[in-house]
């Protein structure tokens, strides 16, 4: 049950009718309620990370045991997002060793021309080395499986 608001530490009920903590986040008991709102729950909550969990695949396996990179990523289309920024990816990376020398400053990105060109440079040319991983690539690990702003002009420096 909601705890009466205004102390510090309490939850409270928000104007949505949703039980949420001092921060505003949904505490526990709302989950089931939260669920039941399938929109919200698939696109932008906990679902979408359920999603995006099932997805995971290795990009990059070990070379040499421990010492050796693992680079994991969850690729996922959410349809309720902008079709440009897709595929909606997230990665994870064990032993990486990134080169900033091979980093330039540039107005555009690589793989997505025309996209926020103006005014200083701001984005960055990753040069092949930019990241570097002691590991084998996958048949997972294709640039495509990457969004092409960022994440596939990032990993198109891999070595």
């Amino acid at each position: 049950p909601a705890a009466e608001a205004g102390g510090a530490g309490m939850a409270h009920v928000n104007g949505a009718g949703v039980e949420v903590n001092e921060h505003g986040m949904v505490t526990a008991e709302d989950l089931e309620f939260h669920k039941s709102h399938s929109h919200c729950w698939e696109h932008f909550d906990l679902g979408l990370l359920d999603q995006w969990k099932e997805t995971e695949q290795v990009y990059c396996a070990p070379r040499g045991g421990a010492l050796g990179t693992t680079l994991r990523c969850r690729s996922f289309n959410d349809d309720h997002l902008p079709s440009a920024t897709a595929p909606h990816t997230n990665c994870d990376v064990d032993n990486l060793v990134m080169d900033f020398s091979v980093l330039h400053p540039t107005k555009c990105q690589q793989h997505r021309p025309n996209y926020n060109c103006d005014g200083p440079p701001y984005f960055w040319r990753y040069s092949e080395g930019a990241l570097q991983g002691h590991c084998d690539r996958t048949d997972s690990f294709n640039l495509r499986n990457f969004p092409r702003d960022h994440l596939r002009d990032i990993f198109s420096g891999w070595s």
